[in-house]
């Protein structure tokens, strides 16, 4: 590990390679990840990260692919709570009749899919907001048809939009 301290500028350098890695910090205003042929991951002073490469006026760039927590309901239960760990999930017992949803309120740009297995008979699956909370003007949704999937988004202050 090097550190380079230039008083006259009041600047620090810091540096780590790991194997034929370099990971930078510079002048306190990205974080640079790369390899030899170039940052693979920048994260920059005014909170943006590009993946894969470098970013003109995104907030995020991903050079690739991504995977999201998916999680396939096949017990005899009769609720779930959507958790923070979830991001899409479907619903492929016909014992339950509710998923309950995490408060929208915080929660700004938040999102889930919500998706009825295509094999399923139970035509009363219920989407459940928090008190007082709602999903574009209502307390709950329903999932009535076999196959139907819901992507919602919340908008940080007690609604979640159907998008």
């Amino acid at each position: 590990m090097a550190y380079i301290i230039d008083p006259n500028k009041n600047t620090i350098y810091k540096s780590v390679r790991i194997g034929s890695n370099n990971i930078t910090i510079i002048d306190d205003t990205k974080i640079v990840l790369d390899d030899a042929e170039g940052p693979v991951f920048e994260v920059l002073d005014n909170g943006n990260i590009n993946v894969g490469g470098s970013g003109v006026n995104n907030t995020i760039k991903l050079n690739g692919g991504i995977c999201f927590n998916f999680k396939k309901l096949t017990d005899n239960a009769i609720e779930y709570i959507i958790t923070e760990n979830d991001y899409m999930v479907e619903v492929a017992s016909d014992t339950y009749n509710t998923i309950i949803l995490p408060s929208a309120i915080g929660n700004a740009g938040c999102s889930y899919i919500i998706s009825r297995g295509e094999n399923t008979t139970n035509n009363n699956l219920v989407l459940q907001t928090q008190i007082g909370e709602d999903i574009d003007g209502r307390e709950q949704s329903f999932l009535k048809y076999a196959g139907i999937h819901i992507k919602l988004l919340s908008n940080g202050e007690g609604r979640w939009y159907v998008i």
